[in-house]
């Protein structure tokens, strides 16, 4: 009834907690890993990690633990980023800390051009897409340059601190043609023109298809040869027989 003392005693928890992410990847390259490590000042928390942003990146997920090592893959056009969301919890005391990773798209180059040189003159290459900087195995940095000679070619383009690299091969064709037969016509008769060489195909300039043509009518004949996207052309004349006594053989 009051005349007495009443007492209570009510343990507390003391929780000191702080959550620390540190990393040294905050701008990476698409393929490369976004390496986080986690750490607390509570040696009871747990830790974990949660991730938003990034709809079009790949390979960010959540997980729990004191280090995050994810390789994180972007090929947009541009760079996207992702927020690691660091979680220390100790019976419901947390703490968080929030790291964005900045990631670019994939550097890739391609080489356009004719990968065939013909009769050994040269080709030109050109590399599509824009670059902060690019670099041949040639040693050449311009956009396009000339292969003068059959071989492997390659470039490397950097855009954004990244790189990616394209290889074509370039092939040498020699094209020679000629025409034999005989070049005298006489009497109504008629002769026929062989183009030799190896083609893909030939045409000769009467519009006809194929290795040989049978002619009838003096007149300069050509014919046009085509290998692997290379040609050669060469001319003969086939004349009227002046003898009286030509043989149309």
């Amino acid at each position: 009834n009051g005349s007495q003392p009443v007492s209570n005693t009510i343990k507390y928890k003391l929780v000191c907690n702080d959550v620390s992410a540190t990393t040294r990847t905050n701008n990476i390259c698409s393929g490369e890993s976004a390496v986080i490590n986690l750490s607390s000042t509570d040696p009871n928390a747990t830790l974990s990690w949660t991730v938003t942003g990034g709809n079009g990146i790949t390979g960010a997920v959540a997980g729990t633990g004191n280090s995050i090592n994810q390789v994180l893959t972007y090929n947009g056009n541009t760079k996207d980023s992702v927020t690691y969301t660091a979680i220390s919890d100790d019976a419901g005391c947390i703490k968080t800390q929030s790291v964005k990773v900045i990631i670019n798209t994939t550097v890739q180059p391609q080489i356009s051009g004719n990968l065939v040189i013909c009769n050994n003159g040269s080709v030109k290459l050109s590399v599509q897409g824009q670059f902060d900087s690019l670099r041949w195995n040639t040693g050449q940095t311009a956009n396009s340059i000339d292969a003068i000679q059959a071989g492997p070619y390659s470039v490397t383009a950097y855009k954004n601190g990244c790189s990616g690299s394209a290889n074509v091969d370039v092939t040498n064709t020699n094209v020679n043609i000629s025409i034999s037969g005989n070049t005298e016509v006489c009497n109504g008769s008629s002769v026929t023109l062989v183009a030799n060489g190896t083609f893909d195909s030939i045409r000769w300039s009467n519009g006809i298809s194929g290795s040989q043509i049978t002619v009838s009518t003096p007149g300069s004949y050509s014919a046009t040869g085509y290998l692997n996207g290379c040609s050669a052309v060469t001319t003969q004349r086939v004349t009227e027989c002046q003898s009286q006594d030509c043989n149309p053989d």
